[in-house]
């Protein structure tokens, strides 16, 4: 996770969210990882100002969950190349018009791969 982060810090990776998942967010900081509502709101209150926030068009019916029908369109909505996710409903579809599908894993795997290639352009 702290490689995500950096990557967002120094704006080499642009996060991607909506309200709606904000709202999410906060409600499992609170209730599963038992952060206190104030801390669960300043957490979500920091994702919010270093993030790309949408209003996503309605999707419907594309994921296994419809809990999931958001996040695919908040990365559709936010031109995402990456949707970066543990989700094993989402990783199934792989792709959702245009946007890659991956886990964190493979996603750490790629920009890896990227910084390595890019120091061997440089030498």
């Amino acid at each position: 996770m702290l490689v995500f982060r950096e990557l967002i810090l120094k704006k080499q990776i642009t996060l991607a969210t909506s309200d709606s998942i904000l709202r999410e967010t906060e409600e499992v900081l609170a209730t599963k990882l038992h952060l206190t509502r104030q801390k669960a709101k300043a957490a979500v209150r920091v994702i919010a100002k270093i993030a790309k926030v949408v209003k996503p068009d309605a999707i419907e019916g594309v994921p296994r969950d419809p809990d999931d029908d958001i996040v695919l369109a908040t990365a559709v909505k936010s031109k995402s190349h990456y949707l970066v996710t543990s989700d094993q409903d989402l990783l199934v579809l792989k792709e959702h018009k245009g946007v890659k599908i991956i886990s964190p894993d493979a996603f750490k795997k790629a920009c890896s791969l990227v910084v390595k290639y890019c120091l061997r352009c440089l030498s």
